[in-house]
């Protein structure tokens, strides 16, 4: 009877071990200092803030005078690029939507970022060996035919034709083909097979504005979500100290299941991250109580069916050799 209630105790004090152990390693190696004098470093957030432009020009009702403070610091990056002598491939990248953010937004009112960065381009343009192919960066326009997933057979065409989408139709989803969606996504593998996933699904207006407020992702386009997916995965399920995280991995692979899944029957999505602080993590199930506590909430997922004209971010891939060490 003791054995069985030191045990509990056991498993938390090997949470806690674990937990500071993560800590280390975020503090030892994590990206918190933004080094850009650090190639690898530097180019992990230069695709986080070049993204950020490329979202806003894909926008279809897109504000010229916005979205400059993010090219100013995705210019400061390139500088320290130059500088360090060092230059990667989203670096490349980034160079080349920079120059496309402008030419969009040239008609853009004077500000302190955009006379920076137009004191810098020159310089930077001169060091940057800039990708020319227009398929590799910024935005491009697709159909509703080139979005659907269940037109294509080969792996490569299917895989490849998945985007983002942020703006949708106004042509609703009916219920039964989201449910089966869900339903075949219950293939994914898990830990144990114990599959502790729950899907909790939003189509009031009103109760998406609310879900989306604490989410920081989707500001230009939140009025264009009509079905908003919460993904979660269930606490309950894991009790092993080494497990403290297997939540989030086993959650994330069934999102990753769904996504494909709506993908194949022409359902477009947009992953909004939930890397958030307590605070808002509180506040949404206090707003949404039907949200169990032990839910820990992985992902919002916004749904729809893609526009018969759609404005694309290309999102490019890196190349193999940067993923990939066989040992």
């Amino acid at each position: 009877m003791l054995l069985n209630r030191i045990k509990p105790i056991g498993r938390l004090a090997k949470y806690i071990s674990g937990a500071l152990y993560d800590f280390i390693r975020f503090f030892k190696h994590g990206g918190w200092k933004i080094d850009l004098k650090n190639k690898e470093e530097r180019n992990y957030y230069v695709v986080k803030v070049y993204h950020s432009l490329e979202k806003s020009m894909s926008f279809t009702s897109h504000n010229v005078n916005s979205g400059w403070k993010n090219a100013k610091l995705l210019t400061m990056a390139l500088e320290a690029a130059v500088n360090n002598n060092n230059i990667g491939f989203h670096d490349k990248i980034g160079c080349s939507v920079l120059l496309e953010f402008l030419d969009k937004n040239k008609l853009a009112k004077d500000s302190e970022h955009k006379i920076y960065i137009l004191k810098k381009i020159n310089y930077i343009i001169d060091a940057i060996e800039i990708e020319n192919n227009k398929e590799m960066y910024g935005i491009k326009n697709m159909s509703y035919d080139e979005l659907n997933g269940s037109n294509f057979i080969h792996p490569e065409e299917f895989f490849n034709s998945r985007y983002s989408v942020r703006e949708f139709s106004k042509k609703e989803i009916p219920n039964d083909i989201l449910i089966k969606a869900i339903q075949l996504s219950l293939k994914t593998p898990s830990a144990c097979n114990r599959q502790s996933w729950h899907v909790y699904h939003l189509s009031d207006e009103k109760d998406i504005k609310n879900a989306l407020k604490y989410q920081n992702g989707n500001k230009g386009f939140n009025d264009k979500i009509s079905n908003l997916l919460i993904i979660c995965s269930d606490l309950q399920a894991f009790n092993s100290g080494g497990e403290r995280y297997q939540h989030w991995i086993d959650g994330g692979m069934y999102a990753m299941s769904l996504i494909y899944t709506l993908h194949s029957m022409g359902i477009s999505s947009c992953c909004l991250n939930w890397s958030c602080q307590p605070k808002q993590d509180l506040q949404l199930k206090k707003v949404f109580p039907l949200i169990s506590k032990n839910h820990t909430i992985i992902m919002m997922l916004a749904i729809g069916y893609p526009k018969n004209k759609n404005n694309i971010c290309v999102s490019p891939r890196r190349p193999l050799y940067e993923i990939y060490t066989r040992l």
